[in-house]
């Protein structure tokens, strides 16, 4: 049986952010804006913000453009380290 993907490897092969934020009270033509460093999620429409949980591994590959790059720069056995990465 093959694997299929997760939406969090999908997103991460896309070099998009998985983020956990409560999306109560967002609308569909709401806009909203997400500051990565202080990990919130504004919606600038209503005028309100609250905060978002983005995992350190997706920061990481974040800053690294991607998984595609990070294995290109670190090689494949680097996935294996992935929980030991920071974005500092």
């Amino acid at each position: 049986m093959q694997k299929g993907f997760t939406l969090v490897e999908i997103l991460i092969t896309l070099v998009l952010l998985a983020i956990i934020a409560d999306t109560s009270g967002i609308d569909e033509s709401d806009v909203l804006k997400l500051d990565i460093k202080a990990r919130e999620l504004a919606n600038v429409t209503k005028k309100w913000k609250r905060s978002v949980d983005i995992p350190e591994f997706v920061l990481a590959l974040h800053k690294y453009g991607g998984i595609i790059p990070f294995i290109a720069k670190n090689g494949l056995g680097a996935l294996s380290k992935l929980k030991d990465l920071t974005t500092t």
